[in-house]
């Protein structure tokens, strides 16, 4: 083989390489990012009584989820502020079989809820409606029981 042939192949071989490199890397930027809180099995502890400042990006992070232990009966109150305001964001409540025990979607800036609780596990989701999937809500959600 003569050395311009075989210089020839070995720049191809190196230009088929970088070309794969970059697609790969393209393909990678291009994947929507994994939602690490989007489902009721990958929630999130929940803080009581701190105000915690969180975000749907829309397309591939909808939902928020939190969960909480409760030791003894009472009343747990869960409310949040977002913008912008009109989002249509859903504030919704369950228990440890995935019941909906209380949800509230209405309400400009604002979703504020009280759910009488025994002992157990609870859920609290934060989500944009299947109208609103394009949008985008910052929001501060507080909990509480007493």
């Amino acid at each position: 083989m003569t050395r311009t042939r075989h210089d020839r192949l070995l720049t191809l071989a190196f230009l088929v390489a970088f070309v794969a490199v970059e697609l790969s890397a393209a393909a990678a930027f291009a994947r929507p990012r994994r939602d690490r809180d989007g489902t009721r099995l990958q929630a999130k502890r929940a803080n009581l009584d701190k105000a915690q400042k969180d975000s749907l990006s829309g397309e591939g992070d909808v939902h928020d989820w939190r969960f909480l232990e409760v030791d003894s009966a009472g009343t747990l109150n869960v409310s949040v502020d977002f913008k912008p305001l009109g989002s249509a964001l859903t504030l919704q409540v369950t228990n440890a079989k995935g019941d909906v025990v209380a949800e509230v979607s209405k309400g400009e800036g604002k979703r504020a809820l009280s759910v009488q609780t025994t002992p157990g596990i609870y859920y609290v989701h934060v989500g944009l409606t299947d109208d609103d999937k394009a949008n985008k809500a910052d929001y501060t959600i507080t909990m509480s029981i007493k």
